[in-house]
């Protein structure tokens, strides 16, 4: 923590003094903030990724169509490469699915406000798609807000409770039982299910893991 500095945009409740201006613009604290937000991706949902999938498909089928209508318009029906064209073009212009952006908003404006219902509040319309296919949300203080990493610490079956071992998300942790006894056949199906269940991709970068 520093001490004796006042950051831009803070509020003096009284008295006067005097001040060394050491850094401005971007180079501020608030700076250093407004580029670190600047540097977030858009979000991208399931949702959004095959909305533009379906629209790169589209348009690949569209182009391809008008080509061959053209094509087939002047070579074998003999029409003028102008009324040929005028075709393709309204052709073109029939593949545009103009009302699905306004299907999607008001049905993603539905699930926004049936979960406010509930007492979900969801900022951002993409959003509603993920967090309605959620059943379940971990959250713990320690280590998800600081560092955004939230790992497994104990595990509880049938056959009784195992710790895991390691910190982060570096791949050198454990599952321990107490004892010596064997892992029973319901810490199997768990470990199955977790390894299964999930499209997780750990990378290396600088000796940390992401």
């Amino acid at each position: 923590d520093r001490a004796g500095m006042a950051y831009s945009g803070t509020l003096v409740a009284a008295g006067t003094g005097r001040g060394v201006v050491v850094a401005t613009g971007v180079h501020t604290e608030i700076g250093r903030i407004s580029a670190m937000l600047g540097a977030i991706e858009p979000l991208t949902t399931p949702l959004l990724r095959q909305i533009n999938r379906f629209g790169r498909q589209l348009a690949i089928i569209a182009l391809v169509a008008s080509v061959l209508l053209f094509a087939f318009a002047v070579l074998v029906r003999g029409l003028h490469w102008l009324d040929a064209l005028m075709t393709v073009v309204a052709l073109a212009v029939g593949f545009i699915p103009e009302g699905l952006p306004a299907v999607i908003t008001i049905t993603l404006a539905i699930g926004v406000q049936r979960m406010a219902a509930r007492h979900a509040i969801v900022r951002q319309l993409p959003a509603v798609e993920t967090l309605g296919a959620t059943s379940v949300i971990c959250s713990d203080k320690t280590g998800t807000l600081t560092r955004n990493e939230m790992t497994c610490q104990r595990l509880i079956t049938a056959c009784g409770k195992a710790v895991a071992s390691g910190t982060g998300y570096a791949p050198l942790g454990r599952v321990e039982l107490p004892g010596s006894s064997p892992p029973g056949p319901d810490l199997l199906q768990l470990a199955r299910a977790g390894l299964l269940c999930n499209d997780a991709a750990l990378t290396e970068s600088g000796g940390h893991w992401q």
